[in-house]
């Protein structure tokens, strides 16, 4: 009789944890697409700024080949001393 009793408190116990589950989850669920909402407008509202200015064509391009100039090169043999004077 005492087994029955049990069962019945845990079930109870189960199905408070899990309802508190759900609404846990739901809570999140509508966080989730009030912050979603405002990451949209903000982005709505930056597209409108960005459509309202105008565009300045920049007059130069960009290089295909860049060129450098030439390295000096220094060509005198090196020479080890015995006693350097560094």
């Amino acid at each position: 009789m005492s087994r029955a009793i049990v069962i019945v408190t845990y079930g109870e116990v189960l199905t408070e944890a899990f309802a508190k589950l759900v609404e846990a989850f739901q809570n999140l669920y509508e966080t989730i697409i009030d912050k979603w909402d405002e990451i949209k407008q903000f982005f709505v509202e930056g597209q409108e700024k960005l459509d309202d200015r105008d565009c300045i064509r920049n007059t130069w391009e960009v290089p295909l080949k860049i060129m450098k100039a030439n390295q000096v090169l220094n060509r005198k043999p090196v020479v080890c001393r015995a006693r350097s004077y560094c």
